[in-house]
């Protein structure tokens, strides 16, 4: 009985470990949000980070990404909203929109 309390204690921080190790591998959100916007025809060199908010944690994560889309005339700006439902999961896209800016 003790050896298996042993292997599954011993399976458990083993893979707690890895999804640590894999959770600082992920891309950060602004970095996510950089790529929707590349997909979608926006140069990232055309982008200028406005700012970003939202909420870090264990489960159900989400970030706002706002960027400027730069010699746009009239002024736009372009918001990426993501969530990621555990800390080791990918960054999924939820809502990407334009905005005139005022």
């Amino acid at each position: 009985m003790k050896k298996l309390r042993l292997i599954a204690g011993i399976a458990i921080v083993l893979l707690l470990g890895v999804s640590v190790v894999v959770s600082f591998q992920l891309p950060a959100p602004i970095e996510v949000a950089q790529k929707v916007c590349s997909e979608k025809g926006f140069p990232a060199q055309n982008l200028a980070l406005l700012g970003y908010r939202g909420s870090n944690g264990l489960f159900a994560n989400w970030q706002t990404v706002e960027f400027q889309l730069k010699g746009a005339n009239p002024a736009k700006r372009l918001v990426v909203e993501l969530n990621q439902p555990v800390y080791f999961l990918p960054w999924q896209t939820v809502d990407f929109r334009e905005e005139a800016q005022p």
